[in-house]
């Protein structure tokens, strides 16, 4: 829970300091953008961390398509679940003039290996993730945006697994990002 609080106060911090005029955010076909994004969890089970960059091209005004890479970790106990994936993804962009942030939303489809101590001791193999989410942008200049998102994660394997619980085959995140545009 110390995620989502920190999240919820990031995203109070952005809407604050969002009282002053905004930079007209740079989201015109051609755009490409560079972005990060993570969450960090610590619980009294263990630690989960959480990291997403993508590289993307705005194929019209506010739509951009591209790929991601994701890596995931997780140390429920004694145990240790790591996976990776590869994808691409597709986020439109709500352009409000009377908003100092940009709403946004987006999904993405990848393929991914994971591996670790599970229910099934040992286990690894293959899935596929289906991963949609939506948040806000505050842009500093009209190139670097800061934000938050929410998220979900659907796979097609028990990747999930947290602590032994067989069948997590879904996962909520709150997502900390920033984004270059250029």
């Amino acid at each position: 829970m110390k995620t989502g609080r920190v999240a919820v106060g990031l995203l109070m911090v952005i809407l604050g300091v969002a009282t002053q005029a905004t930079a007209a955010p740079k989201l015109g076909t051609g755009t490409r953008q560079l972005g990060l994004s993570g969450s960090l969890s610590d619980t009294d089970d263990g630690m989960t961390l959480n990291i997403d960059a993508t590289a993307g091209y705005f194929v019209m005004q506010n739509l951009e398509v591209g790929a991601r890479l994701f890596w995931h970790y997780d140390s429920p106990g004694n145990q240790t679940i790591a996976d990776f994936a590869v994808g691409v993804f597709g986020e439109y962009h709500f352009i409000v003039p009377t908003l100092l942030v940009v709403p946004y939303a987006g999904a993405s489809v990848s393929p991914g290996y994971w591996s670790g101590g599970t229910a099934r001791a040992g286990d690894s193999g293959f899935y596929l993730e289906l991963r949609g989410w939506g948040g806000v942008k505050y842009f500093l200049v009209e190139a670097l945006s800061v934000g938050c998102q929410a998220e979900i994660n659907l796979a097609t394997d028990d990747v999930y697994n947290r602590g032994g619980r067989d069948g997590d085959m879904a996962d909520w995140r709150l997502m900390l990002r920033t984004d270059f545009y250029f």
